[in-house]
């Protein structure tokens, strides 16, 4: 691999396992390391372990409870 090359990879901090990670067609996984820490961060959200800030007044509504202002 030239310089060139090596310079224009740009590497990352896996999101699970904070290992450095390249940012790149070749790492399937992007942007975590592998399979292992990809799998492990969506089982952290579907367990509710991670949340995303937000107006919690709309967090139990429903489709159907919004009035739809086309009808």
């Amino acid at each position: 691999m030239s310089d060139k090359q090596t310079q224009q990879i740009l590497w990352v901090d896996c999101p699970n396992c904070k290992t450095k990670t390249a940012w790149n067609k070749d790492n399937a996984f992007r942007p975590f390391c592998s399979q292992r820490c990809r799998d492990a961060d969506f089982i952290q959200w579907a367990n509710e372990e991670h949340v995303m800030e937000g107006q919690s007044s709309y967090d139990d509504v429903m489709s159907d409870d919004i009035s739809n202002p086309l009808t």
